[in-house]
């Protein structure tokens, strides 16, 4: 398997197919990056963080008061936990109770229903940037965004969502079981002689080496047959469990050619965010002097017409506004060509996957026919 040309030719469709984009961009905003999972590990951690902390002289306040009309505390701290209502709460009465309530129960159905578009808009998006490449490899067909949506808004997407579910499940199934060996040392601990604990202390050591071993081997490995089902369900139409089991077969026939783009492709995520952060400064740099200008343009064409609190908080508004697009839309679109790249070259390490087993197959030696009736 040439992984060089592999990763060659996903280059090029990414800077030339443009359509993808889209689906791209779309999949980025629907994927949960390594770096949101990390952010949100540590839930202790994240009710005391501070969503708000200043401190201001006497001066800049009378200052911010006669021009922004705002009366501000000298000091103010606001924190994540400060923000949590506990409907448990001896002070509130049964009404405010009633209205909390109703309000958790509007969220979490907000919250759900973004779940679900979320899911839906990320699985047409694999479907369709793997349709595409698929035909345009195929047949050099060359699809337009709107024909890309058609391509993405099929079963195929819904297979892809049970390919995850079935390969997850069974991992997470899987994980706390390789770990029962490294428990059986236990039983020689229990005489409680110094020999016996040692030895076991140290055989609980290896075996749980050993798991920890096989742990990782058996995550990379259906995470590699994971990329694999998926493009066998919408290149080749296969359902839940053939698209699976296809997959497998795949990684194991293939194994060094498709272990390969795993790798490299670990390795560019794994840089991604190292290119990203200096990227990230430079336009918040950028972002900051061009949008704290306009605002500052914006608020004194304002101010001739509009009260001077009314005019500056428009002007601020506007400012974080235009900060945020020209930071956010940058690195979305990064994000989005990433996605692109990834997929392109999954879709095709998938069909080099396929031709090297078909050209195995066809030149595997077959057996010799027995000639009936022979003397």
């Amino acid at each position: 398997m040439n992984t060089e040309k592999i990763f060659q030719n996903s280059w090029n469709l990414m800077l030339r197919y443009r359509a993808l984009w889209i689906f791209g961009v779309i999949l980025a905003l629907t994927t949960v990056s390594f770096g949101s999972a990390l952010w949100l590990r540590d839930r202790e951690n994240l009710q005391e963080q501070t969503l708000v902390n200043w401190e201001i002289s006497a001066s800049d306040k009378a200052w911010i008061e006669e021009n922004f009309g705002l009366d501000l505390p000298l000091s103010y701290t606001l924190k994540v936990s400060d923000l949590q209502i506990s409907l448990d709460d001896p002070s509130l009465s049964m009404t405010e109770r009633a209205r909390l309530l109703n309000i958790v129960i509007t969220m979490m159905a907000v919250l759900l229903t973004l779940l679900i578009v979320t899911l839906v808009l990320r699985y047409i998006a694999e479907t369709t940037l793997i349709k595409m490449v698929g035909d345009q490899q195929k047949s050099n067909e060359v699809h337009s965004p709107r024909e890309g949506w058609s391509l993405g808004f099929s079963f195929a997407a819904i297979k892809l969502f049970l390919i995850d579910l079935v390969v997850y499940t069974l991992l997470l199934m899987l994980t706390p079981l390789l770990f029962l060996p490294a428990l059986f040392p236990v039983l020689i601990m229990i005489s409680a002689r110094p020999l016996a604990i040692s030895f076991g202390i140290l055989l609980m050591t290896s075996l749980s080496l050993l798991s920890l071993a096989a742990l990782i081997i058996m995550w990379i490995a259906g995470l590699i047959t994971l990329q694999l089902a998926h493009r066998a369900c919408c290149l080749e139409e296969l359902g839940v469990l053939a698209s699976i089991w296809r997959g497998l077969r795949l990684m194991r026939a293939q194994l060094s050619g498709v272990g390969l783009t795993w790798l490299v492709i670990v390795g560019l995520e794994l840089v991604y965010p190292i290119l990203v952060v200096p990227i990230g400064i430079f336009l918040t740099a950028v972002g900051l002097a061009v949008s704290g200008l306009l605002a500052l343009i914006l608020g004194a064409l304002l101010a001739l017409v509009l009260a001077k609190a009314t005019a500056w908080t428009i002007a601020i508004i506007v400012g974080l506004v235009l900060l945020v697009l020209a930071v956010a839309v940058p690195l979305t679109l990064m994000g989005g060509l990433r996605e692109v790249f990834k997929s392109s070259a999954w879709t095709l390490t998938f069909s080099e996957a396929v031709r090297n087993q078909s050209v195995k197959s066809a030149s595997a030696p077959q057996p010799a026919l027995q000639q009936l009736g022979a003397a």
